[in-house]
């Protein structure tokens, strides 16, 4: 629980310093034309990449503890397919098809620990019935 903590207020702390660098670019850009737009598009890009590194990073680091947790596999870190090095943090980050492939797997981790929890309620109840059944027959 205090994992989660920690990660939602640093995910909120980035997302709004992100918010804080981007604002004042995107009336600069919408209102440019030409070589100035495409000047300000770099220019803001250098600034914001660093931060959108650092959140696609922690979102990364979040989702491979919970797969941790769960003893799900995540994909090897030299699968392009998957993940992406940050030449900023330098770190490597789940890109979108990474993403989607560990939530997947860890979708289906949990559907299977509830399925094996489940499976069992028909069987206690049966046997609370027969139990109860059992003293009620005892008792008369």
């Amino acid at each position: 629980m205090i994992e989660w903590l920690k990660y939602r207020r640093r995910l909120s702390l980035l997302n709004k310093q992100y918010d804080k660098e981007e604002k004042p670019y995107s009336k600069l850009i919408s209102e440019a034309k030409g070589d100035e737009k495409q000047q300000l598009l770099s220019e803001a890009g250098s600034i914001l990449a660093p931060i959108d590194d650092e959140i696609n990073c922690l979102k990364s680091r979040r989702l491979c503890q919970i797969a941790n947790s769960l003893i799900v596999p995540i994909p090897k870190m030299q699968d392009v397919t998957y993940w992406e090095f940050s030449h900023y943090t330098g770190g490597y980050f789940l890109i979108t098809e990474g993403i989607n492939e560990v939530r997947k797997r860890i979708r289906q981790e949990r559907k299977d620990r509830c399925d094996l929890v489940l499976s069992w309620i028909p069987a206690v109840v049966g046997i609370l019935g027969g139990l109860i059944g059992l003293v009620a027959v005892i008792k008369n």
